[in-house]
């Protein structure tokens, strides 16, 4: 998942400089004139609730059953975590 390698709670892939312009400020935009790779980058704060365990942003944060105020991805290590634990106490 893109997000992870650049460490950013959320990635958004568009086709034009138009669509990254309609969803970040002007001040969080790089002008496509000072761009050598042709790649224009906005940035804008992440939706969602900051995860307790990773600090990513995201929308699902609470939904993992048993684990509040953490991401899907972290509840499910957490959960696989203490169902070792509780296996190698068998």
């Amino acid at each position: 998942d893109l997000r992870f390698i650049l460490l950013a709670s959320q990635v958004h892939l568009v086709d034009s400089p138009e669509e990254v312009s309609a969803a970040c400020d002007e001040a969080h935009t790089n002008p496509l004139a000072r761009s050598e790779s042709g790649c224009f980058v906005g940035v804008t704060k992440a939706s969602g609730s900051k995860c307790e365990r990773c600090w990513f942003y995201d929308d699902n944060v609470g939904t993992h059953s048993g684990h509040d105020n953490v991401c899907p991805r972290c509840g499910a290590a957490v959960q696989a975590r203490k169902d070792d634990e509780e296996e190698g106490n068998k």
